[in-house]
């Protein structure tokens, strides 16, 4: 919301809380009380200004929390090119087959 009011509409962005359920699709923990999440905030869109305005509104959110911030950013994050997955596949022909069947023991040597 406060991007918006700054004038700027995102794309696409997404918020994830790690460790209580709200990265896990229609997955409810039962109302358990989790000790520690993370918050993840990915945004993407074709204006760098947009991801830079919603970074400072995400700076204070930081610098006011716990102490310790861990992850991925300090207290000021800069904007990055996307960074996707991309899968792929290949011809069955290139790869080689190969199966081990051993005992725990025998891993373990």
């Amino acid at each position: 919301k406060r991007v918006q009011e700054g004038g700027f509409e995102l794309a696409h962005y997404n918020y994830e809380i790690l460790g209580a359920g709200g990265s896990l699709t229609g997955m409810n923990l039962g109302g358990t009380d989790a000790w520690e999440v993370v918050l993840r905030v990915s945004a993407r869109d074709p204006n760098r200004a947009a991801i830079d305005r919603m970074l400072r509104e995400l700076a204070p959110l930081v610098t006011a929390g716990p102490p310790g911030v861990t992850g991925y950013t300090g207290a000021r994050s800069r904007s990055h090119p996307v960074l996707a997955y991309w899968p792929s596949t290949i011809h069955r022909d290139q790869l080689k087959h190969e199966v081990q069947v051993k005992t725990a023991g025998d891993w373990a040597s």
